[in-house]
């Protein structure tokens, strides 16, 4: 199995995110300190033999260049294997490990930097690209990839059929790193807004080699969702699939299969699937709406359009103009109208602007009593809670995305 696209996603996250190889170094560092409670000793010689360590259930074996390397990896190796078990079904454990060759990148000539195969008696072997500062998005792939390789492994045996699809490797990183991380969740649907939709026939056939979009990669992650949260009596229908899947099967014809309620023409089940893609990217996962949803609503909230006059053209209104006509039964009216919503909104803001819906609170009351001073004070403190909202917003944006591309 190549992971050529791996070489890619490395590159651009690192810029991405901007994560430094220093930060990167810190990171696997305090991972190997983590981790050394739970996991084997490494079994070295000297400085410059290979570090094995082994994961605490025996699933996967690193073998890296060094212990902080071979550390780092089987804590990642853990975490894959928790956060996946239940949607993929997976055993107690495997008869054999999944093997993590580490392999230094000056000793590395492969055009991608991960690589999977199968070699004799069915042991799944990854070789991945070493780097001390290797993003860990390229890790959680090359893990997830062997992953469902041992799984074919154990459901078909050897044979040449064998594959990972490129919509389930990367299904399983993004429901991997956001049941991990819930946050993140809620920043890559946020992602998702707006972006062009990925039809279903052309995802299940996704092929590696090429770009691989965001948009794909999240299309695959709503898609793994949806197969992951079906009721526990259809998870014989879903595993039947992901098994005929990896065995070689095509992903449509499968589809159909294992899945025909998910329409029975191609059509349907593009219409079936673009109503699924839509409620996972827009599904609640916090208990309150989402820190740029929060913004745009106080946005749409002080925005004031009036028409001038009986059948006259609309006029957007500024605070001068609300002040000046304050006593007007229309602007009254739209005073009660914004105060009654923030009554019902206000628990459901986003924290990192609930400062700024009290404030323009305050200035809608400080409106309605005729308070300028006090009209003029909220304003004031009303841009200054935006601001600082936003501050949080960006602030929290780069720590996710820093947790994300180095070790989450």
């Amino acid at each position: 199995m190549r992971g050529r696209a791996g070489k890619r996603n490395g590159m651009t996250r690192s810029a991405r995110h901007g994560s430094g190889g220093r930060r990167a170094r810190c990171v696997w560092a305090a991972l190997f300190f983590a981790v050394t409670a739970v996991i084997g000793r490494a079994q070295t010689a000297d400085g410059s033999a290979p570090a094995i360590f082994r994961t605490s259930g025996g699933q996967f074996e690193i073998i890296g260049p060094n212990p902080t390397a071979s550390a780092a990896v089987a804590e990642l190796a853990e975490r894959a294997w928790s956060q996946l078990r239940q949607p993929l079904a997976l055993p107690e454990r495997f008869s054999s490990a999944i093997v993590v060759r580490l392999i230094p990148a000056e000793r590395w000539t492969d055009a991608a930097f991960f690589r999977g195969a199968v070699e004799p008696g069915g042991v799944v072997s990854m070789r991945v690209a070493w780097t001390d500062d290797l993003s860990a998005t390229v890790v959680r792939r090359a893990l997830v990839q062997g992953l469902l390789l041992r799984l074919a492994v154990m459901s078909h045996g050897i044979g040449p059929r064998l594959q990972v699809p490129l919509w389930l490797e990367q299904g399983c990183v993004g429901w991997w790193v956001t049941r991990r991380n819930p946050a993140l969740l809620d920043t890559w649907q946020q992602e998702a807004r707006g972006a062009a939709p990925v039809h279903l026939a052309d995802l299940l056939t996704w092929q590696r080699g090429a770009v691989e979009p965001r948009g794909w990669e999240l299309a695959a992650l709503w898609w793994f969702s949806e197969l992951a949260g079906r009721p526990p009596a259809e998870a014989h229908r879903v595993q039947g699939f992901l098994s005929a899947v990896l065995g070689g099967a095509d992903s449509g014809v499968a589809l159909e299969q294992w899945l025909p309620d998910t329409g029975q023409t191609a059509a349907e089940r593009e219409r079936w699937w673009q109503v699924v893609a839509h409620e996972q990217a827009t599904q609640r996962t916090m208990p309150w709406w989402t820190a740029a949803e929060s913004r745009e609503r106080l946005r749409d909230g002080l925005r004031v359009v009036l028409a001038q006059g009986a059948g006259g053209p609309d006029r957007l209104l500024t605070a001068a103009d609300l002040e000046a006509g304050h006593m007007q039964p229309a602007i009254q009216g739209v005073i009660n109208d914004r105060l009654a919503r923030l009554g019902l909104g206000l628990p459901w803001v986003h924290p990192y602007y609930r400062n700024a819906a009290i404030s323009a609170g305050v200035f809608w009351e400080a409106l309605r009593d005729g308070n300028a001073t006090l009209m003029e004070q909220a304003q004031a403190q009303l841009i200054e809670d935006i601001r600082l909202g936003r501050e949080l917003e960006a602030t929290t944006s780069e720590a996710l995305d820093a947790l994300n591309a180095l070790g989450s």
